[in-house]
C-alpha cells in the first residue's frame, strides 16, 4: 500500500551480477554514451540494477530493482527495461478487514502498446490490465502472491504471445526475486514463472523513481479505489462469488481490459 511522503533523498544506481565459472581476468567497460557497463570476456549467470536511497535511521532503501540479460548492463532503471522487456504489467494486493471478513482485492495496470513502440514517442499509456477480489484467503497463503499467481495463469498467459518478454512489477518479496527470476524457485506454492516472463521490484511510495514505480502506484491505487467504490458492500454479499476452497473462502473476477 502507498504511503505519502516528501522524500527528496538522492539516488543510488548500482549493478550486481554474477559470473557462472568464472576463470581468468574479468573484463569491464564504461560506455559514458549510454551510463552502461559492458563485460566482455565472461559469461553472465545472472544481473540487476538496483535504485536506493539512505534513509534517516541510515539503512538503504530499495526503490526498484530490475533484472538484466544482457552483456550491457545500464545504471538507470528505466533504460534497463526498455532493454529487456516488449510488456510490462504492475500487480499489487491491498488486503482490509471489512465486516469480519478479511478483504483482498488485487489490480494491474499494463503498458497497452509495445516498450520498443512507447520508447520511441516518449509517451507510455497506462490502463487498467485486470483486477480480482479474494475474501478469506487462507492464512498460509501469502495474499501478494496469489494475487501475481492469478493475474498470471488467468489473464497474462492467455493474452500475451509466448515470444513477448514480459515484466511482471511488484513490490513485495525482493530477496526470492533472484531466485524466482532464475526458475530456481516457484513464485507461488508449486508454480514457476514462464520462461517468458521476469519480476521487477518497484516501491509503490517513491513513484516518481521510475515508470516501474510509477506503475505500481496506479496499481495500488486502483486496488483501493475498488474498495472504496459505492457497490463494493454489495458485491461482498452477490450470489456471483465463486467458491474456492483451495485458496480462499470466495473470489470473483473483477474487471479485465482487452490488451496490446
Amino acid at each position: 500500500m502507498a504511503k505519502k511522503t516528501t522524500d527528496k533523498k538522492p539516488r543510488n544506481e548500482f549493478i550486481e551480477f554474477y559470473v557462472d565459472d568464472f576463470e581468468g581476468e574479468l573484463e569491464l567497460k564504461y560506455n559514458f554514451d549510454e551510463d552502461s557497463l559492458e563485460i566482455e570476456n565472461q559469461i553472465i549467470d545472472s544481473a540487476k540494477v538496483e535504485t536506493s536511497y539512505k534513509k534517516t535511521s541510515g539503512k538503504l532503501k530499495r526503490t526498484n530493482s530490475t533484472p538484466l540479460k544482457s552483456t550491457k548492463l545500464p545504471f538507470d532503471c528505466d533504460k534497463a527495461i526498455f532493454k529487456n522487456f516488449d510488456v510490462l504489467l504492475a500487480i499489487d494486493t491491498n488486503t482490509k478487514l471489512i465486516s469480519n471478513n478479511l478483504v483482498s482485492v488485487t489490480s494491474s495496470y499494463f503498458v497497452n502498446k509495445p516498450i520498443s513502440e512507447c520508447n520511441k514517442t516518449g509517451k507510455y499509456p497506462f490502463i487498467p490490465f485486470a483486477s480480482h477480489l479474494f475474501i478469506n484467503i487462507n492464512n498460509s497463503i501469502n495474499a501478494e502472491k496469489l494475487g501475481w499467481h492469478t493475474i498470471i495463469s488467468n489473464y497474462v498467459q492467455n493474452h500475451f504471445p509466448k515470444n513477448y518478454r514480459i515484466g511482471i512489477i511488484v513490490d513485495c518479496d525482493l530477496g526470492a526475486h533472484d531466485s524466482i527470476n532464475s526458475y530456481k524457485d516457484p513464485y507461488f506454492e508449486q508454480f514457476y514463472l514462464p520462461e517468458n516472463i521476469q519480476l521487477i521490484y518497484a516501491s509503490s511510495d517513491t513513484k516518481n523513481d521510475s515508470i516501474a514505480n510509477q506503475m505500481i502506484n496506479f496499481s495500488d491505487k486502483l486496488a483501493n479505489n475498488i474498495m472504496q467504490s459505492d457497490g463494493f458492500s454489495r458485491l461482498l454479499e452477490a450470489d456471483c462469488l465463486m467458491d474456492n476452497i483451495e485458496y480462499c473462502e470466495k473470489n470473483f473476477h473483477i474487471r479485465s481490459s482487452k490488451p496490446l
